[in-house]
């Protein structure tokens, strides 16, 4: 009998701790909806919840929650086609994906990460290697997952900012570690060339 009581204590505080944790970071919490059913009696999919994070407080119901499940779902049923017609380097992908919802309009986008020296694995360094992701945005639509990055805006920009400041770096590389430095002095113009490719590539979509 002590023993189970042992044990019982045990996992409640376990329990208490690991739910005090979760609560450090979001805290969700039920909140009173006016609609109804004819009987007076709340039904599950009135129910809603908000979710407290740094102070910013937003509010979901039930059924906005089980959208964005199913969006995410979606999205990684995408990337699992994307990710087999992907360029492969003994049988892996190359190209590496993010589920992210953009827009925060409860739907999830999917960012494709494209290299410009994806065949040659190897070549570019950690360090430096982030600075020739172009990414392709893919949004769904009609049930259906479609190439959109043109429709972010707020994106777009980010994404030049990125190759701007690569851009400056690749011509004053003594900010970089020693190998890296190397790298860049051995390639810089085509380095460069990409870089302001990408920031062309960028300037169209905005149009």
């Amino acid at each position: 009998m002590m023993k189970r009581r042992f044990y019982f204590w045990l996992g409640t505080i376990v329990g208490l701790a690991a739910l005090f944790g979760f609560a450090r970071h979001f805290s969700l919490f039920s909140v009173a909806n006016s609609n109804r059913v004819e009987s007076g009696q709340k039904t599950f999919q009135d129910a809603k919840f908000g979710v407290r994070r740094g102070g910013e407080v937003r509010y979901l119901t039930v059924s906005s929650m089980m959208s964005r499940q199913s969006s995410a779902t979606a999205a990684a049923d995408f990337i699992s086609i994307l990710r087999a017609q992907s360029p492969k380097h003994e049988g892996v992908a190359i190209r590496f994906y993010e589920i992210r919802d953009l827009d925060r309009d409860g739907s999830f986008e999917v960012l494709e990460h494209v290299s410009a020296y994806e065949h040659a694995e190897g070549f570019l360094n950690i360090e430096i290697e982030e600075a020739f992701d172009w990414i392709n945005v893919y949004r769904e639509e009609n049930g259906q997952f479609v190439e959109a990055t043109k429709d972010f805006s707020g994106f777009i920009q980010k994404r030049k900012s990125h190759y701007a400041l690569w851009l400056r770096i690749i011509e004053h590389p003594h900010v970089l570690a020693r190998d890296s430095q190397g790298l860049v002095e051995a390639n810089k113009t085509q380095f460069k060339r990409v870089l302001s490719d990408y920031l062309y590539r960028l300037d169209r979509l905005s149009q």
